[in-house]
């Protein structure tokens, strides 16, 4: 059996994306966002909607382990996988200190919902474990 131990949910206003990137460009990108994440994001027509939507997912990862920002917990340790396998959903993978503290409170697996509305991304988080 399988149960919930952790949730998180984010929503951020696309406009503060797009000033971020405007005033702080590349450097706004390294300090939040995985390698893997700004190269998917710069081949798309509009960069700062899929920025947003992994930015609000990042929210609900720390939210959802229970940590925020605190403990060592960095922002690129948290990448948001584009639609895995084709089926248009996206995906996680924790690395470093947040793969560690999801592994200590018995994460087994992640899920992931993530959208957009006129000017909001939003992501839901929850974290699942087998039931012992």
């Amino acid at each position: 059996m399988r149960v919930i131990i952790g949730s998180g949910i984010d929503v951020i206003d696309l406009a503060r994306v797009e000033r971020a990137l405007e005033r702080h460009g590349a450097r706004f990108e390294r300090r939040v966002f995985h390698p893997r994440e700004i190269e998917s994001c710069r081949r798309r027509r509009r960069p700062a909607l899929h920025y947003a939507e992994r930015f609000a997912a990042k929210e609900a990862v720390m939210k959802a382990v229970g940590t925020g920002w605190s403990r060592g917990v960095r922002w690129v340790d948290i990448e948001v996988l584009a639609a895995l396998h084709g089926l248009g959903t996206a995906g996680l993978r924790l690395h470093g200190t947040v793969e560690g503290l999801a592994r200590q409170r018995g994460a087994t697996r992640l899920h992931l919902g993530t959208g957009r509305s006129r000017g909001f991304a939003y992501a839901t988080v929850l974290l699942e474990s087998e039931a012992r």
